[in-house]
Order: C-alpha cells, then structure tokens, then sequence
C-alpha cells in the first residue's frame, strides 16, 4: 500500500484533544476504504450498547483511495455512526468537494467522539486542526450557516454542517455540504447535534497522490472512454438528472403514489415532472461534484409564484416523496419543500415517508384534528405539509411525532398501521421503487445492513434489465444470490467511494484502485471485502439491536395488497416465498436460520473478535 495514504485523524471533543495517526497495514488490506473503515472503527472502538446521542458515540468522517484523484465520480465522502433512527449501524454519502478536501488536507479518515461544552466547529486547514467556538451559529440554518463560515474561513473552505434539526437531535436530520448536498439517512446530524458539533470545516492545499501513474492514468482513460459511451449516462443523467426515472417508474407501474398505495401517476403529472418538460420550462444550471463528467445535480431557479424566489435542486427522490408520495403535484410546490429540508438538515426521503403515513393515517380515520393540532392533513393539503415540515425541525405539534421516524409513529398509533409504515429497521422507504414491481428489490430493503436502501444491491438493475437468464421483476425466485452477490460488489465499491451513477465495471474499479495503491488485489479478493465489511456490520447489528430474522421483514401492505393499477396490476409479494428467500439468502451468507452470522464464517473472514462476541 502507498505511503500517501491511510492517515487518520481523531478528535476528541470532551478532552479538546486532537491525535494524528496511521491507520494499520492489515486494516488497509482487509477494508481499503469508505465504508470497509467506518465498519472496522464502529466494531472496534464503539462501546457495545453506547446510547447514540451520548458523548461516546463515535462519528465518522471518511474517503476512499480514489478520492480527489483524477478518477472520474469519486468525489463522494462517507458518514457513519450508529444511527439514532434505527440504533444499527448507518453509513450515508454526500458528493460534491468536501471528500477531495479532506484529502487534500492531508488525512483519509476522521473520528469525532465526546461532546463540546457548547456549540463548536472544527477547522482543519492541512497540518492545523483547531475546535473553535460556534455559539453563534447555532440556530442558523444551512444557508446561513455556510455563508457564516465561509465569510470566517474564506470562500475555498469546504463545509458540512447541520441545521436546526441536528440541532434538535431530530432522528432524520442530516449533514449537508454546498447547501443542497447531503448525506442524509439515518440521523447522523443528529449526532453531531448531540455533540454540540455544528460544522467541520477544512481547507486543504496538497494533492491526493497515486502510487502508480502510469496504470492509473490508463485506468482513469478507459472510466472516461466507458462513461462517455454509457447512453443511460449520456442520454438520462447528463441532460436530466435522476429526473430522467420519472418515464420509467411510470412506464413499469413502480412509482411512489400515496404513501406507496399505488405506482402510477396520473399520465399528465409524469409527463410534468419529466426531465425533458423540466429542462424545458427552467432550464436548469448543470452542478457537478469534484472531476465528475456526469454532472446529474440541475438546480432550478424559481422566479416568482406563490412560493417567492428561490433555487431548490429536485433530484428524483425528493420530488417523488414530497410530491406525488404526499399527493402533491405542484412541482414548484415540492420544489420548496425540497428546499426546506435542505435548509432544515432533514432528510426528504424519511420526511416525505412520514408525512405520507400521517396522511394516511388521518384519511383512515386512525389520527383526528385533535391528534394533529387543528390540521386536515389529507394527501395533497400543501399548507398541511408545508407546516409539518417545519414542525419536525423545531419538534413544534404534529411536528415532534413525525421527528421520531415512521416506525416510532406506527409503534405509538398502532390499529394496524404498521401495515402500511413503509420502512425496515426503523429506516423509511425511499422513492425508487414500488417494490411490489421490483421484487428482488424490496428483498434487498429486508435484508441490506441499514434498512430500506435502495443503493445496498444492484439487483434492480440486473431484473429491470430484461435478460433471458434472469428471472422477471414480479418473482422472487433467483434473487436470493443476485442479492448477496451484488451486495459485496456493491460494498466493495463503497470502499472506494465510488459513486452509483458512473456505472463503470468491477474490472475499472479494481484497475483504479490498483493504480492508486499500487496493489495487485485480484478481483475474488476485492469482492472479499465487500463480503468482509458486510458480515462485520451485520455483526455489529447484532451486537447493538439485536438484529435477527424478525427485523429482516418488509411492511404488510407488499404482502396482501396487490397494486390496484398500472403494468403491476394484481401482484403482490408472496409471504411464504419470501420466507423461503430469506432462508436462501442466510444460507448463502453463513447465517444461522435466526440471521446470525457463525463463528466460522466470521473467522474464515478474519473477524475474530465479531466471531467471539457474536458469531454461533
């Protein structure tokens, strides 16, 4: 491994100490990056049972080899702790240039542990790591607060910051970087919050070195040659951003309608929200993070209406679950919900999925005008959602019940609305899919080490693909090891922190990391430690939420409502096929029947400590 990378930088914030250091050979061997390192330092150094909004939670900041190189989408910097939302194990990533800084300034990996007396920042400028007061900022939102810092700090600094939910330890917030950018699952802002940490803010001025020019410079040539011949990206994700899904969902009947009750839009709405009829009526500024080609962020600016002048960035997620989700259909409605969250530091897909359920809730007759201070929160009431947005933020009425996250909410109404929470683990359903139209898909949601991820798997991928040898999207039968196969890929990817939408091979990946390494990884031992990083975390989710066969479910409504309409008419998931995956999948994993991994498998992969605490 290159002597210019591993370097770790830990921050204790109870002890204003900070420690620099090298992170060791066999961790860099056994987990090279990303999500590989924030699984190792969770298992190893959290408290098993640690409260995660107390001091001795342990955030972490984290890059991968290929960050702030001249790879093409490895821009992104990954988040991790263990989640107030969910009491597992999350990992959440945000583009942009706060990765490529961190690097630049000299370090790979940051930790953050304790609590600052009162609010703070840390500012890493290369070799100069100070904790600064930051009274001053707290109560600010995202907008706010970046331009605060960057007037303190100067323009080239790079932020990630929480707003007024991480604030209020909201169980969704998150951290945002360049405003409309976060990493936004599981409630990570939140444990900033909790540590008084209101922002990290670095500057670094050096260069993130590869140990191999030659190879590397070749592997970067073939990602750029494949990324400028990939039509999806080109064609979709170029001109359009994520809206470029929008035909697609509706066209397979897996769009997320009404707290997933149906997949399908009215006709005239999809067409609206489409790329193209977007592009067309804003004409929407191309953002890009760091040495990306792809540039799929498009930031509108909205004029006037009844919303004022604002810019908001609706990538897909966002207008599906705070929109058509929540029986919105005015797009510059949904635009500035989008943009509240952004300022608030929440994230849109767990928002949206509770708001929804809400909605559903009242219109079932299980909440009443008393339960929700006065408001008719019925699908489509943009005042109602307007105001739950902003209550979640500052825990205020209806507000403070929707900040506990969907399964907290379906725990306390009950009367059978856990049917239709639409999370896993406690983490809410994102917008891409219906899975009741993507069932290999809604397999991964059950399975995937933090909840309902739409990115754990690229099973989606491979059954919309309509190869032969691939079983069709409306059956579980095959996906079991499709699953588990694209899971290590999909990890060992986020090892070096690769984003999705570049769609480059595994052989373009492993080219790049060898050259940035100057390794000779083979492909089975990269795939290893897709493995490797995933069995840890499972591992680690049992040892602090007691994960097992139990958690590893999807909500009723996929299992005994068929999808009313659309190409999906009439399917559903079978339980007892589901059943039998979940088996298979085990199997396949070296998983007791109750989903625990065994001491052999967890030896065989060098987890000895995980095998001694956990395994069976």
């Amino acid at each position: 491994m290159t002597e210019s990378y591993g370097k770790r930088l830990t921050i204790d914030l109870s002890a204003k100490e900070v420690t620099k250091g090298k992170i060791e050979e066999d961790v860099l061997k056994n987990f090279i990056g990303g999500k590989g390192f924030a699984a190792k330092v969770l298992y190893d150094e959290l408290k098993p049972g640690t409260n995660p909004l107390s001091p001795d939670n342990v955030l972490v900041m984290v890059t991968g080899p290929l960050v702030g190189t001249s790879a093409p989408a490895f821009a992104k910097t990954a988040f991790a702790t263990k989640s107030p939302l969910t009491g597992i194990f999350i990992d959440s990533y945000v583009g942009g240039s706060l990765g490529p800084g961190i690097r630049f300034a000299g370090y790979d990996l940051v930790t953050v542990r304790g609590k600052a007396e009162k609010p703070v920042c840390v500012y890493i400028n290369d070799e100069e790591v100070k904790i600064e007061d930051a009274t001053d900022l707290w109560g600010k939102d995202v907008v706010e607060t970046e331009k605060a810092l960057k007037d303190r700090f100067g323009r080239d600094v790079q932020i990630a910051s929480i707003g007024p939910a991480g604030e209020n330890l909201i169980s969704h917030a998150c951290v945002c970087h360049q405003i409309y950018r976060q990493a936004g699952r599981g409630g990570i802002g939140a444990v900033m919050g909790s540590k008084n940490l209101k922002a990290i803010v670095v500057k670094g001025t050096g260069k993130a070195k590869v140990a191999d020019e030659s190879s590397f410079r070749e592997a970067v040539r073939a990602a750029n040659e494949n990324i400028r011949n990939n039509k999806v990206i080109q064609e979709g994700l170029s001109k359009y951003g994520t809206l470029t899904m929008i035909p697609m969902a509706q066209a397979m009947g897996i769009a997320t309608v009404k707290n997933y009750s149906t997949g399908v839009m009215e006709e005239e709405v999809a067409e609206r929200f489409s790329g193209p009829a977007i592009e067309a009526r804003y004409k929407p500024e191309r953002l890009s993070c760091y040495r990306c080609p792809i540039a799929c962020e498009k930031l509108v600016r909205i004029t006037g209406g009844k919303w004022g002048k604002f810019s908001a960035e609706t990538e897909f997620e966002t207008l599906m679950l705070l929109g058509p989700n929540i029986g919105i259909t005015d797009y510059e409605t949904i635009a500035y919900l989008g943009l509240l969250c952004d300022k608030m530091g929440m994230d849109t897909i767990q928002t949206g999925n509770a708001v929804s359920f809400v909605m559903e809730c009242y219109e079932k007759g299980l909440m009443s005008q008393e339960d929700t201070g006065g408001s008719e929160v019925r699908f489509g009431n943009e005042q109602a959602a307007l105001e739950m947005v902003t209550d979640i933020a500052y825990r205020k009425g209806l507000g403070k019940l929707l900040a506990q996250g969907t399964k907290a909410m379906a725990d306390k109404i009950g009367r059978g609305s856990e049917k239709f929470a639409m999370q896993v683990k406690g983490l809410a359903f994102p917008a891409a899919w219906d899975i009741r139209g993507a069932q290999g898909h809604g397999f991964s949601f059950a399975v995937s080490d933090r909840g309902a991820c739409h990115l754990s798997s690229d099973v989606d991928f491979i059954e919309f693909s309509g190869a032969p040898e691939v079983p069709d999207r409306f059956t579980l039968e095959g996906k079991p090891k499709i699953v588990k196969d694209t899971e290590d890929l999909a990890t060992a990817r986020e090892t070096l922190i690769s984003c999705i939408f570049n769609f480059l091979p595994p052989e373009i990946h492993l080219s790049l990391l060898n050259g940035a390494l100057g390794s000779d990884i083979s492909m089975d031992e990269f795939l290893l430690v897709g493995e490797r990083t995933e069995q840890l975390i499972r591992a680690f989710n049992v040892r602090e939420g007691n994960i097992s066969k139990k958690d590893d479910i999807l909500p009723g409504r996929v299992f005994e409502e068929p999808m009313p309409k659309g190409p999906g008419e009439g399917h559903k998931i079978s339980r007892e096929k589901f059943e039998e995956a979940v088996d298979a999948y085990y199997q396949l994993r070296g998983w007791s029947k109750d989903g625990v991994p065994t001491r052999k498998k967890l030896m065989d992969l060098g987890l000895e400590k995980a095998a001694q605490e956990i395994g069976v």
